[in-house]
C-alpha cells in the first residue's frame, strides 16, 4: 500500500498501534508502518507506506489487522519512560468513543460542582474516572499479550497451533482480571447515572439492581429495552455474559484454573492480504454461567483421572470460547458507548471548560520538569 507521502504533513509523534493478538504496529514520524510479533520484538511480519498521517487505522484495518488502541509519544521524556504517553481506545468504528465518552462528564463534573448539584458531579466524576481507568487497563492488557508474544516468536516461522504455559502468563491472566473488575465498577456507576437522573430511581447503584426496577415498570423508554436486552441471559444478552464471566472469575476461580487446566495458544492467523502473522488467543469459557452454577455446589471433576479426561485435543473456536482481549477490548466499546447515550439525559450540558481568574485558588507554581 505505498501512496504518494507528500500529500499530508508528518507530524512529530511516535505512534504505538496495539493490535490484537499481540501484534504492535509503529509508526514513526514519516510515511513508513512497521508491524512486529510484539512490543520490543525484532521480528518484522510486515511494512508498508501510509499515503498521509491520518489514515494509519484505516490503512491496518484493509490489511485485515484489528486494532484495539493507540499510545501517542510526544516528547523525549516519554519516550525515555520519565512521562506517560496518552493512550486511546480505539472503537471498532474508528473513533475515540472512550476518550471522548471520558471528557464530556469530566467537563458535566466540573460544571455540576459549579452548580453544587453535589450528587451529579460525583457521579460524573466516577463516570470519566472509570472510562479513563477502563483504557488503561485495556493498555495494560495489550501491553501483557505483546511482551508475551515477543517471548514465544523469536524467529519465523511459527508453530501453528501449539498450546503452553510460561512465565509471561501470570502477568496476562492478572491483566485480564483486573479489566473485568474495572468494567464491573464502570457497568455499575452507569446504572447508577441512569437510575437516578433518566428513571428517577433512588437506591440503587449496580446495574443487576437497576434492571431488576425496570422489569418492575412499564416505561416506555429506548434505554429500557435495550438495557433489559443486554441483560437477558438466556438470550445472551452482553451485558449478562459480562456479567457472568466477572462472577465466574471472582465468585467461582479465575480462568486460569476455572475449568481445571488452561493454557495460553499460540496460532497463524492469515490476513486479507496472504500475510500470515502469529497471534496469542486466551480462550473465556463457552458458558459462564453454567460453569458457575456447577461451581457453586462443588468442583468440577471428582477425581483426577475425570479432569484428565477433559482435556480435549480439539482446538478451541473463537466463535465458542471468545479472545480475553477482544472479547475485553469490545466490551468497553460498548460500556463507552453506553456513556455517550446517557450524556443526553444529563441535567447539566458537557459545554467546555473555561476557567477564569474566579476559579484559581492560590498562587500557581510552574515545574520545569526536573
Amino acid at each position: 500500500m505505498d501512496h504518494d507521502s507528500n500529500s499530508s504533513p508528518w507530524h512529530h509523534v511516535t505512534r504505538i498501534v496495539w493490535l490484537s493478538g499481540g501484534l504492535v504496529a509503529i509508526s514513526q514520524p514519516g510515511p513508513l508502518v512497521n508491524i512486529f510479533a510484539g512490543v520490543g520484538s525484532r521480528v518484522l511480519l510486515s511494512h508498508f507506506n501510509l499515503r498521509a498521517y491520518p489514515d494509519l487505522v484505516g490503512a491496518l484495518r484493509h490489511f485485515g489487522y484489528t486494532v484495539l488502541g493507540m499510545t501517542f509519544i510526544t516528547s523525549a521524556d516519554e519516550a525515555s519512560g520519565l512521562a506517560s504517553p496518552q493512550f486511546f481506545a480505539q472503537s471498532f468504528e474508528e473513533v475515540w468513543r472512550g476518550k471522548d465518552a471520558q471528557q464530556n462528564w469530566r467537563r458535566i463534573a466540573f460544571h455540576a460542582g459549579q452548580k453544587d448539584m453535589m450528587l451529579l458531579s460525583d457521579v460524573a466524576a466516577r463516570i470519566a474516572s472509570g472510562l479513563s481507568s477502563g483504557q488503561m487497563r485495556l493498555q495494560h492488557l495489550c501491553h501483557a499479550y505483546a511482551v508475551q508474544l515477543r517471548s514465544q516468536v523469536r524467529t519465523l516461522p511459527t508453530k501453528a497451533h501449539s498450546r503452553f504455559k510460561d512465565t509471561n502468563s501470570p502477568a496476562v491472566y492478572l491483566a485480564i482480571h483486573a479489566m473485568f473488575w474495572e468494567l464491573a465498577v464502570l457497568r455499575d456507576t452507569l446504572a447508577e447515572f441512569a437510575a437516578r437522573f433518566m428513571f428517577d430511581i433512588k437506591g440503587v447503584g449496580t446495574m443487576r439492581g437497576l434492571v431488576g426496577n425496570l422489569k418492575r415498570r412499564d416505561v416506555s423508554n429506548a434505554l429500557r429495552g435495550e438495557l433489559l436486552e443486554a441483560s437477558n441471559e438466556e438470550n445472551r444478552g452482553w451485558l449478562a455474559l459480562f456479567s457472568a464471566y466477572r462472577n465466574l472469575f471472582t465468585h467461582g476461580a479465575p480462568l486460569q484454573d476455572v475449568v481445571g487446566v488452561s493454557f495460553a495458544i499460540l496460532e497463524n492467523e492469515v490476513l486479507k492480504d496472504g500475510v500470515t502473522v502469529p497471534t496469542i488467543y486466551y480462550p473465556l469459557p463457552a458458558d459462564a454461567a453454567n460453569l458457575s452454577r456447577k461451581r457453586s455446589v462443588g468442583p468440577l471433576h471428582e477425581t483426577f483421572a475425570e479432569l484428565i479426561s477433559s482435556l480435549s485435543e480439539k482446538p478451541p473456536t473463537k466463535d465458542v470460547e471468545p479472545d480475553a482481549l477482544n472479547y475485553l477490548a469490545v466490551t468497553f466499546d460498548r460500556l463507552a458507548g453506553l456513556a455517550q447515550k446517557l450524556l443526553l439525559s444529563s441535567p447539566v450540558a458537557p459545554d467546555d471548560i473555561v476557567l477564569t481568574e474566579a476559579d484559581i485558588v492560590g498562587e500557581i507554581k510552574i515545574s520545569d520538569g526536573s
